[in-house]
């Protein structure tokens, strides 16, 4: 995500899991939410919005591709897009 906003372009995650907050660690969950959290460790919001021209969004996509091309030709599994940039 820092490399992303590096680039002018501001993300955040996409999906938050309540059971992992501060304030609700000292109770598991009933299920397993691998899922849940699986999302939460891979989803983020990329900036949308109705005034964005088709440049822009261009923009965001290949910064995106470009991203996601160089963390996974340094590994060989995808990584976590969150974890800090090298």
């Amino acid at each position: 995500m820092q490399s992303l906003l590096n680039q002018g372009i501001a993300t955040r995650r996409g999906i938050m899991c309540s059971h992992r907050e501060p304030c609700y660690s000292r109770h598991k969950p009933r299920h397993e939410l691998r899922e849940s959290e699986r999302a939460q460790d891979e989803a983020i919001l990329l900036p949308i919005y109705t005034q964005m021209t088709e440049d822009e969004q261009l923009n965001v996509a290949d910064a995106l591709r470009n991203e996601l091309q160089s963390r996974n030709s340094a590994t060989s599994r995808p990584e976590n897009i969150f974890e800090a940039d090298s």
